[in-house]
């Protein structure tokens, strides 16, 4: 038992988002990296019936005729529930950590501003506990926003989660990621 530093880096190709669109680019970073391919910012708008506001499972469905097969999606809360980086930051951590992907991170605010980035990586340190067996895991009990590194497709300038939440003056309110 003791702490450790968790580097974990999931490389990601920036798509710069249009008016509007950072949902349609980190969906489309998202399911670049899931599917190894260069879908485009309009390739997933098309997908998305030409809309900003997404529908992660349209974007599936629409994806799917042209011959994407077994792309899947999940949020985190499910439903249409909200939640804080506090109760999330045990799931996005887990994401990165043992499911090895990247998360697409929804931040946002008390005025109605929100704003979607790719969680792509981790570099920080935390505490390992031991399991019956002995064998040592992170706890992210201790892992704080800017130790989540992200891609915006909107500013360049921000890396860490906690640059997105600051800048927003926002709150991380639920996950997002597609996965095969």
């Amino acid at each position: 038992m003791g702490h450790r530093t968790v580097n974990l880096n999931y490389p990601i190709d920036r798509i710069q988002q249009k008016p509007g669109g950072c949902g349609i680019a980190s969906a489309a970073m998202d399911i670049n990296y899931v599917t190894n391919k260069k879908y485009s910012y309009d390739d997933i708008f098309e997908a998305n019936d030409k809309s900003v506001y997404v529908d992660w499972a349209k974007i599936i469905k629409n994806l799917e005729k042209k011959g994407e097969k077994g792309l899947k999606y999940t949020r985190i809360p499910s439903g249409s529930t909200k939640s804080t980086f506090a109760k999330l930051k045990t799931d996005l951590f887990n994401q990165l950590y043992y499911n090895k992907r990247p998360v697409i991170a929804y931040i946002e605010n008390n005025s109605g501003g929100t704003h979607f980035v790719v969680v792509n990586g981790f570099h920080g340190t935390l505490s390992f506990l031991p399991d019956d067996n002995g064998n040592e895991y992170p706890s992210p009990a201790e892992a704080k926003a800017d130790m989540f590194k992200i891609v915006d497709p909107g500013y360049e300038n921000h890396y860490t989660l906690a640059d997105v939440m600051n800048y927003y003056k926002g709150e991380l309110k639920s996950l997002h990621f597609y996965y095969k």
